[in-house]
């Protein structure tokens, strides 16, 4: 017992000295390189170090904050030399804390004081650095031109890893994701070298960011196609008379059967579900009574009411959904996700999931995970013919695209936002 004791601390010792070793390397190749960092313990550390989701908490072997892309390059070669793991992260809005490595020991490049947005007045081509924030984003092509990409709600969230794994909000049933505006990227790769892509130049490259950006290299900006701000948009929710499991499975059903055949290009929107009541939330492209004529059917179908609606401009739309958040949001990222109290998933969407996966055919329904209960309950198959449904702690969402007008785009995306 003693021994094993003794090999147990030896071990301990061994790998905490090798861990405090490859610090100091990294720190003197930094240095060496020029490269700016966060010093540990700075208040500059323990912001950049703040996760999202706070039940998921690493540490990294070092964060870089560089401000040119020669600063991303060095941070990448020294890694590379040290055989140490890098993660670029531009927000950090993410659940499993993926930006700062998703464990201890990488190397953290905190892109978010790269965030300038240059609209070309001729071209209406922006260039976004990778660090800038949807919120900022939105800001500055409205100051540039009324111009707009198709992006998500919350404004803290980071362009990067928003637009290279889809970016769903309420513009996507309109215009797409926001990948499909993407336009070409400037991309740091493995082995530190600096490259353009677009559809032609590198197109397999491009090709491959559009979903997958995350495996390639660390992407400091981006060009991407824009498109007139709607000259009015209708902020509106809608209250569902879903007070069982059955009422809220068979109104799913014919809430999908809309959407999939029926719903208007102009309309974007989402299912809210709270332990006492059940929304549609949305913004339509048009005016309240466009809005109006446009939800009629559905609001009959479902034996729902129109709730609360508003008719603004394209930024008023934006800020709608703002969460609270800083609608110009820079340096730090300063939302968190708390971890949810016992029984904070409503019991209603549970069971009325279940009960809609229930009357799916079994050779339409999802392959069994063990230990998987979210693709269980949640997942509908692409099989079925039905939009998929994620659940997002308090709310379901999920939508179809179905009229893609973005340049460059795939004839049919199920994104879960």
């Amino acid at each position: 017992m003693r021994l094993n004791l003794a090999f147990s601390v030896g071990v301990c010792a061994t790998l905490a000295n090798a861990s405090l070793e490859k610090r100091a390397a990294i720190d003197d190749c930094l240095s060496g390189a020029g490269v700016p960092t966060d010093a540990r313990g700075s208040t500059a550390w323990s912001q950049d170090v703040a996760p999202f989701n706070t039940r998921l908490k690493y540490t990294p072997v070092a964060i870089v904050v560089p401000s040119t892309v020669a600063h991303v390059q060095a941070a990448v070669s020294c890694a590379a030399k040290l055989n140490i793991k890098v993660n670029p992260k531009s927000g950090g809005h993410s659940y499993a804390s993926f930006g700062l490595g998703g464990e201890d020991g990488h190397l953290v490049v905190e892109l978010d004081r790269l965030n300038q947005v240059t609209v070309d007045s001729t071209t209406k081509i922006a260039t976004i650095q990778a660090g800038a924030r949807l919120g900022h984003v939105a800001t500055q092509l409205n100051q540039q031109g009324a111009r707009a990409i198709s992006h998500g709600t919350c404004p803290g969230v980071g362009l990067a890893g928003h637009s290279l794994h889809g970016g769903f909000g309420f513009s996507s049933h309109t215009h797409g994701l926001a990948l499909d505006w993407m336009a070409g990227a400037t991309v740091v790769l493995a082995n530190s070298t600096v490259v353009n892509c677009s559809q032609t130049e590198n197109p397999d490259l491009f090709w491959a960011l559009r979903g997958a950006g995350s495996s390639f290299g660390i992407v400091t900006s981006f060009r991407f196609n824009t498109f007139d701000q709607p000259p009015q948009v209708t902020v509106f929710s809608a209250n569902l008379p879903w007070n069982n499991a059955q009422q809220a499975a068979a109104g799913w059903t014919k809430l999908q059967d809309w959407v999939q055949n029926s719903m208007p290009a102009e309309m974007n929107m989402r299912v809210f579900g709270m332990s006492f009541s059940t929304q549609l939330q949305g913004m339509y492209y048009g005016s309240q009574s466009q809005l109006q004529s446009a939800i009629a059917p559905l609001m009959t179908l479902l034996g729902a009411s129109l709730g609360s609606t508003q008719q603004t401009n394209y930024m008023g739309g934006f800020v709608a959904y703002d969460n609270g958040d800083n609608v110009d949001p820079s340096h730090p990222y300063s939302q968190v996700c708390l971890p949810p109290p016992p029984r904070s998933l409503p019991v209603l969407t549970i069971f009325a999931a279940r009960t809609l996966l229930l009357q799916i055919p079994r050779h339409h329904r999802p392959p069994r995970r063990r230990h998987d209960r979210r693709h269980q309950l949640l997942v509908l198959h692409r099989q079925a013919e039905l939009p998929l449904l994620v659940h997002h702690h308090r709310h379901v969402r999920g939508q179809e695209r179905r009229h893609p007008q973005g340049p460059g785009e795939h004839d049919l995306v199920r994104s879960p936002g």
